[in-house]
């Protein structure tokens, strides 16, 4: 894989989409409450507790996924959330240009290629984040990557 293979600008990376929850890397018992966290904020929110994730009902009978995964970097804790968009290769140009400029107005998260689909993430410390955070950021996620599904794609695949 050569430099062409990745973009320059940071908030719009290449990486690898989370499949399961992954503890593999020794995490902490902090993961794993934050993981039970999520199912009970599933239950609470009337969304579906997945083994990957959380399926987040929306209005109008769609659905979106917020995959969740953990991961440490320099020796510090994070969780991840993210939400596929569809696939990267309707964005020509122009429409990767719109992309970073969405993403210096997004409250919640960043867009990303990740294997090549369109995501929306969002990342935080294990060590620092709330309830309130998890269950608004899983919330603002699925509704924000739910809005860009539907206006490029016009479907409910993710």
């Amino acid at each position: 894989m050569g430099p062409s293979d990745y973009w320059a600008l940071p908030i719009l990376v290449r990486s690898s989409l989370a499949t399961e929850w992954s503890n593999s890397l020794g995490m902490s018992e902090q993961f794993d409450q934050i993981r039970d966290l999520c199912e009970v904020i599933s239950a609470e929110r009337g969304w579906e507790a997945l083994p990957n994730g959380v399926r987040v009902s929306l209005p109008g009978g769609r659905h979106q996924l917020v995959s969740i995964e953990c991961f440490e970097d320099r020796d510090r804790e994070f969780v991840r959330f993210v939400s596929r968009i569809g696939g990267s290769d309707v964005l020509d140009e122009d429409r990767l240009m719109a992309a970073l400029r969405v993403n210096a107005g997004l409250a919640c998260g960043h867009l990303a290629i990740m294997q090549d689909v369109l995501v929306l993430v969002c990342i935080f410390a294990v060590d620092e984040v709330s309830r309130e955070q998890l269950q608004n950021s899983i919330g603002e996620i699925a509704q924000t990557a739910d809005s860009y599904e539907k206006a490029l794609f016009a479907a409910d695949a993710y």
